[in-house]
């Protein structure tokens, strides 16, 4: 800047590929307009068309320039000093651009939080409804064997509850609890009733808090996970080809500090989670991704967004026309309760560090 040329890019993030041709503009800072004829500092920028075509035509940049034709600037690398021979008025202007320029770029600390909140309810009530006994009776009843020492009634429980033979067949699915008992008994002969009932209810939240911290204007990123599995390709000939596919908690953030003390951020937010494989598939992957452009106060919390699921499933499984006989319907009537809920919210706060020392 002080030979008047734009530096762009040049010292921010990303931007180390410059560095070359910062060092060779240092060591070719003469008493006259550096130009293409400079065939080190050619071979040096050749990489930054941006700087070359500056350089290129640093006769036009005469108007820019701090430094007279009389004056020169050094660079002590070592020290990190910077030494200006120039004429009292440019030294001053040479100093307050100095003095502007030469600040600590201030740091900011991104903190995001992922909340994933579960509700879960599920109820099933069942009926198994029969009749047992020594010799076919009714719609599906099979002979029972008897026990030696056993009566046959005896014998058409097996002692869990659970009717071997049934008329009708609408149990709950693993219940929790079941209640058996014998409507009626006659001869050889048993009217069994078995209720079963199960009840799921369940709340969770899942909590991921990735934090990075960057300098102002400098991408950051973070990030955490696992490498699913996947293979292809396999039969008799040729061998499995096994592929990994990224699973990550990844938080990736481009912050620049405004003038007025709010921080203007560009970020990327994925949270993939691999899921249970099920037989003969391939493990799923969950995907959750926002990206967005936000600007936010310092030290403030912001909703980024959120997505809401919830299912609600009722359903009946009956027998025709005897379901709807009035008083003993439910005993050919199965029905399942179904009420989840799950949502996704995102919370950013970024915060600006506080620099212990001023600049001199």
């Amino acid at each position: 800047m002080l030979n008047g040329i734009d530096t762009g890019e040049y010292g921010s993030c990303g931007a180390s590929e410059k560095s070359s041709a910062s060092n060779s503009l240092q060591q070719n800072s003469t008493n006259s307009p550096i130009t293409s004829n400079s065939l080190p500092v050619k071979r040096e920028i050749v990489g930054n068309q941006d700087l070359y075509q500056s350089i290129k035509q640093g006769s036009q940049n005469d108007k820019f320039k701090i430094l007279s034709s009389r004056g020169s600037a050094v660079v002590d690398a070592r020290t990190n000093t910077l030494i200006v021979r120039e004429t009292t008025k440019r030294l001053e202007e040479a100093k307050k651009l100095i003095r502007l320029l030469d600040v600590p770029v201030r740091q900011v600390m991104i903190e995001s939080r992922i909340v994933i909140a579960t509700n879960t309810f599920a109820k099933e009530l069942g009926v198994r409804f029969g009749v047992a006994g020594t010799t076919p009776f009714g719609i599906n009843v099979t002979p029972k064997v008897p026990v030696p020492g056993n009566t046959p009634t005896d014998n058409s429980i097996n002692g869990t509850a659970i009717i071997d033979n049934a008329l009708v067949d609408l149990a709950a699915s693993n219940p929790y609890g079941a209640l058996g008992m014998t409507l009626a008994k006659g001869a050889d002969y048993v009217l069994n009733l078995e209720l079963t009932a199960l009840q799921d209810q369940g709340k969770g939240e899942l909590v991921s808090n990735p934090r990075v911290m960057t300098t102002d204007r400098c991408v950051a990123k973070i990030k955490q996970g696992t490498q699913v599995p996947y293979t292809s390709g396999s039969s008799a000939a040729t061998a499995a080809n096994i592929q990994f596919v990224d699973a990550f908690l990844e938080l990736d953030v481009l912050p620049q500090i405004t003038p007025s003390g709010s921080i203007s951020m560009r970020l990327n937010i994925t949270k993939d989670e691999p899921q249970p494989a099920r037989a003969g598939e391939q493990p799923p992957i969950r995907t959750r991704h926002l990206e967005t452009n936000v600007q936010v106060m310092d030290g403030e919390t912001v909703v980024l967004g959120g997505v809401f699921e919830g299912i609600i499933a009722n359903t009946t499984n009956t027998v025709p026309f005897l379901a709807d006989i009035p008083g003993i319907g439910f005993l050919f009537k199965k029905t399942i309760n179904q009420d989840d809920k799950t949502e996704l919210l995102i919370f950013i706060t970024p915060k600006i560090i506080k620099d212990n020392a001023a600049s001199n």
